[in-house]
């Protein structure tokens, strides 16, 4: 890293720490607020008296599940209505409860953290019913949670994040009662030993409908602990195999391997693809990620530790460290997953990056410089091993570093696919388009 002087510089640890996180934008279109049928109709029955109005809605929330989903609303144009835009659907989120001041929409890469109340729900007249209606595509899914507010929360433009606050709303959140469906929260490695409820799932009428945390996961072979180059910590190394899987058989390295393995279990949906004549036999070997921090250690390591790192894996992985992998990984896990194409083509068969955290290294001011994947890939003699790169359109800070990365890799020879999705950094979306990517990137690297 070059560093040009300059007032207040951190030392070299704050430095260090401050380059792995994030930066904190605000959300860079408005919220795409609409008005709901239901709602609507509700507010009318509520203004003329009418006592079964509420108990109504209600039933209806309780029959239907949330949100409501509604088609596009009619726009009008050229002095006639028109009918809505079919890609398009209404959102709306209800919540039922006192909150004096006032309940907001935990709503993934929606929700922005420096200004939570811009997705505050609307109290429906008088009564302890919240809502909020969003325009958003009939593919779109996300998940979220509610918070009722502890207290009024005012936009921090410029200082990032109040950590305070976050804090707060994170130990308020609460799950959508009303949910058609719940995915598993964060294990509690990964939030600093916070229990965090269930997320809620939003789906539109053509959404994908993939839910891997519904099948139990498959039995996996503990390997060992692969010993981290960067703070000396054991992270978990396991392995599954197809039983039709074998010496020739591809091998994908998954990051953040407690996730696939056992939250949003992978093996079963491929296992069902090969039975179904979908999909060839594979071998998974899964590596855990020690948690948020180490993650951030290990993910975004120098060369020299992201070689080490490999070779450990390589070692425990027995004869299947001698085949080239594919490297998979989401968000810091998909840093790593371009990092290890980049630098280490000769191990790296083909990388999938889902929401890859391009953003990586944050300055920590005006004065310092430090290189990142760009600048390694501008410098490396070829493009390294393919990528197969996956970006949602509601993933600001990401979406718009992607675009770049899939032109660059482009125009080196090095771009399997640049896929890109309606959604946010969402787990959610993750899980659903994972198997596809595995086989696509699979059967762009495999020999004709």
């Amino acid at each position: 890293m070059t560093t040009h002087p300059g007032p207040g510089r951190p030392d070299d640890d704050a430095r260090a720490r401050t380059r792995t996180t994030p930066p904190h934008t605000l959300r860079r279109w408005p919220l795409p607020r609409t008005r709901s049928d239901a709602v609507d109709a509700l507010e009318r029955r509520l203004e003329v008296g009418d006592a079964d109005a509420v108990d109504d809605f209600v039933s209806r929330l309780t029959r239907e599940g949330t949100p409501l989903v509604e088609p596009d609303a009619p726009s009008s144009g050229e002095g006639r209505d028109k009918d809505g835009d079919p890609a398009f659907s209404r959102y709306t989120f209800v919540w039922r409860g006192e909150a004096p001041h006032g309940v907001v929409l935990q709503l993934n890469r929606i929700a922005d953290p420096l200004d939570p109340a811009d997705t505050a729900l609307h109290r429906i007249g008088s009564t302890d019913l919240h809502a909020l209606t969003l325009r958003l595509p009939s593919t779109w899914q996300g998940s979220y949670l509610f918070v009722p507010l502890p207290h009024a929360v005012a936009p921090t433009l410029h200082g990032g994040p109040d950590v305070a606050s976050l804090r707060a709303l994170a130990t308020g959140a609460r799950t959508d009662p009303w949910a058609r469906e719940r995915m598993p929260s964060k294990p509690v490695l990964a939030t600093a030993g916070r229990a965090v409820p269930n997320y809620a799932v939003a789906r539109g009428p053509a959404a994908p409908t993939l839910s891997l945390w519904r099948e139990g996961p498959a039995e996996a072979e503990h390997l060992g602990e692969v010993t981290s180059p960067s703070t000396g910590a054991g992270l978990g190394l396991w392995r599954w195999s197809d039983p039709h899987a074998d010496a020739d058989s591809p091998v994908v390295l998954l990051a953040d391997g407690e996730v696939w393995r056992a939250q949003f279990p992978l093996a079963p949906e491929l296992a069902a693809r090969r039975s179904a004549g979908d999909a060839p036999p594979v071998h998974l070997l899964f590596l855990d990620s020690g948690g948020p921090l180490q993650r951030e250690r290990d993910y975004a390591a120098g060369a020299r530790e992201t070689g080490e790192l490999l070779r450990a894996v390589r070692h425990l992985a027995g004869e299947l460290g001698e085949r080239r992998w594919v490297v998979a990984g989401q968000s810091f896990g998909g840093l790593f997953a371009l990092l290890a194409a980049t630098r280490h083509p000769d191990v790296v068969r083909a990388a999938i990056a889902q929401s890859p955290s391009l953003w990586w290294p944050t300055p920590t001011d005006p004065w310092s410089e430090a290189d990142g994947w760009f600048e390694e890939q501008g410098r490396a003699d070829d493009g390294g091993a393919p990528v197969l790169l996956e970006s949602g359109a509601l993933d600001w800070g990401v979406a718009e570093h992607c675009r770049s990365a899939g032109a660059l890799l482009a125009a080196r020879g090095a771009l399997i696919d640049h896929r890109r999705h309606p959604g946010g950094h969402d787990v959610l979306q993750w899980q659903s388009s994972l198997p596809d990517l595995v086989l696509a990137a699979i059967a762009a690297t495999s020999p004709d």
